[in-house]
């Protein structure tokens, strides 16, 4: 990430979180990256916000700086470690308790829906990911996101998101689509 003060950082999603580099930029070098970036996976900074997924398992956050100076250009390139947490990591980290792993097994094995919320970082997406471990390779899974975050090793899965081509499709619209494909 980079803060705007010429300070780039890296995020280590354990105990050390934001770490500061040694490297300082230019404001004007990271605008003229951030645009060249954008550009090579076809996007344009249409905007002072960009939002833009890179790959499937890369996303980038933009926040262009104004011409006067007053406000810095800041950015965020994310990157998926494509580590999948199992019910056992969740159990040995203190996370969930065996009960509560044994009632989500239960759960997606009785066909039940589950629904998880909470705040950013709170482990939602974790939690989604182990107890799909629970599926059978015969049910078909659907996600339905509005960037795309959770990877599944399943092969009958459907990931669908709101930004298709560009374009933004209502997430009550992609929820309905899902739900009339029969998703176990």
């Amino acid at each position: 990430s980079y803060n705007g003060s010429g300070s780039l950082f890296v995020y280590h999603h354990s105990e050390y979180k934001s770490i500061p580099s040694n490297l300082k930029i230019p404001q004007k070098e990271v605008d003229q990256f951030l645009m060249q970036l954008l550009d090579n996976f076809g996007y344009e900074a249409d905007g002072k916000l960009v939002d833009k997924n890179l790959t499937d398992n890369e996303r980038i956050l933009v926040t262009f700086g104004s011409d006067d100076g007053l406000e810095d250009t800041t950015f965020t390139l994310d990157t998926d470690d494509s580590y999948a947490f199992t019910p056992v990591d969740l159990y040995k980290s203190g996370t969930y308790s065996s009960t509560a792993i044994s009632y989500l097994w239960m759960a997606v094995d009785n066909d039940m829906s589950v629904l998880f919320g909470g705040g950013t970082a709170s482990g939602k997406t974790s939690t989604l990911e182990a107890i799909l471990f629970f599926t059978e390779n015969n049910q078909q899974i659907i996600s339905v996101e509005d960037r795309q975050e959770i990877s599944i090793p399943h092969k009958n899965w459907i990931p669908k998101n709101n930004n298709v081509n560009d374009e933004n499709i209502d997430i009550s619209e992609l929820l309905m689509s899902s739900i009339r494909q029969r998703p176990k």
